[in-house]
């Protein structure tokens, strides 16, 4: 029991943020489409039933191992994925706004308020470790910052307009200066380890949260909206010009860092459609591949769960 705990990575929760990816891009879909299935209620579902193991499990891990859960917050990889948590408590008071209202409010403030410890504790940890090297510089750094472009997404109208603000501009600020010194790293430096390449994909995330956070903050689609959704397509396309590198890797659970992403540049594309109806089609044709890719990587992960093998591969 105790050599699992110690291998329980923080990583794992980025399964419930791919699951609740499709649930809320698989909702958008049906409402746009008008369709009545409930495809979405499924991937919520698994997704909570998930989050609650996984977080268990976290907590265990912090009471019983205490020393692995400092080594994976001194570690420059794993350092970002503490506020895949925080991330997952806010999608999934999105998910069950319309079942529980009073749940998903209490949700999206206690989100908010970890997403914002979370950021200070990372950023300032980015700060004071002297052992940090270019190198360890990956996509996964932007997970805190997606966190803050959420808030004023699926918090808006449910807290202060300034608060929102507040979350969103510390998101831009940040974007920017990351993905300047990514973009430096990956041109200049050693290329990304094999299981750190499926990542990429996380280059699409911030300006497609971005661009539906800054709609609903403004309530009209302004050339700064169009800024970050064209930024978020570009990224988009880029990743097809990259695919034979991802043909190249081993399962690993960073596989599910397609998912999410992809979610939210589908979601993008919708609010979007108003500009380029032909957007429409695209974002279903990307519902379609993330439900169908959930499905294969669910089962995958589940496998390998069960064989005992799924931290194994994470750890090489």
């Amino acid at each position: 029991m105790k050599n699992f705990l110690k291998s329980f990575p923080i990583s794992i929760f980025s399964v419930v943020m791919g699951l609740m990816g499709t649930s809320l891009a698989t909702e958008m879909t049906q409402n746009v489409f008008h369709l009545r299935f409930v495809i979405n209620r499924a991937w919520l579902g698994i997704a909570f039933f998930f989050f609650i193991i996984f977080l268990i499990i976290y907590i265990l891990k912090m009471i019983l191992c205490f020393k692995e859960v400092k080594e994976e917050f001194y570690n420059p990889i794993s350092l970002s994925f503490f506020s895949t948590i925080s991330i997952c408590i806010i999608l999934l008071s999105q998910g069950f706004r319309t079942f529980i209202p009073k749940f998903a409010l209490i949700s999206i403030w206690v989100g908010s308020f970890l997403q914002i410890f979370f950021s200070f504790l990372i950023i300032s940890q980015w700060i004071r470790q002297s052992h940090f090297e270019i190198q360890h510089m990956n996509p996964s750094w932007f997970i805190p910052i997606v966190g803050n472009f959420l808030i004023p997404v699926f918090a808006h109208q449910l807290m202060p307009v300034y608060l929102e603000w507040f979350f969103f501009s510390i998101a831009t600020l940040f974007w920017v200066i990351l993905l300047t010194i990514l973009i430096y790293r990956l041109i200049f430096h050693h290329p990304l380890v094999e299981k750190l390449i499926p990542t990429l994909a996380i280059l699409v995330a911030p300006p497609s949260i971005a661009a539906i956070g800054y709609f609903q903050l403004t309530g009209q689609r302004n050339p700064l909206v169009l800024f970050f959704f064209c930024s978020a397509f570009f990224f988009f396309v880029l990743l097809f010009f990259l695919f034979d590198l991802f043909f190249k890797i081993k399962y690993d659970i960073s596989w599910w860092a397609y998912i999410f992403p992809l979610s939210a540049f589908s979601i993008a594309s919708y609010f979007m459609s108003g500009v380029w109806f032909f957007l429409k089609w695209i974002s279903l044709s990307v519902v379609i591949i993330i439900n169908l890719l959930s499905l294969a990587l669910l089962i995958i992960t589940v496998i390998k769960l069960i064989d005992g093998k799924l931290f194994n591969i994470s750890n090489e």
